[in-house]
């Protein structure tokens, strides 16, 4: 697979796969963006319904980090209503 100037000696699927593996592991914290939390009104409500589930049980292992400068951003762009500079429209 090619990425950027690199080629990776794995599939795109076994790059997926190690991905999701690394974000499985206990040890591994998830830090939400700023536009990770803007696009998550973009979602359907399934998808949403999906992605809190799992963010619940990330949040229950105490390995969700939501950096305060992220949160400050994301109030921002709501009171502003620019949280769509983050999405496509």
């Amino acid at each position: 697979m090619l990425l950027g100037h690199y080629v990776l000696d794995k599939t795109f699927d076994e790059h997926v796969r190690d991905i999701a593996n690394l974000a499985s592991d206990p040890q591994t914290l998830i830090f939400f963006d700023t536009n990770i939390l803007s696009y998550l009104y973009k979602l359907h409500e399934a998808a949403r319904s999906e992605f809190f589930a799992w963010s619940d049980t990330v949040l229950d292992a105490n390995r969700l980090v939501i950096p305060a400068w992220a949160a400050n951003e994301y109030l921002s762009k709501v009171t502003s209503k620019t949280l769509d500079t983050y999405t496509p429209k």
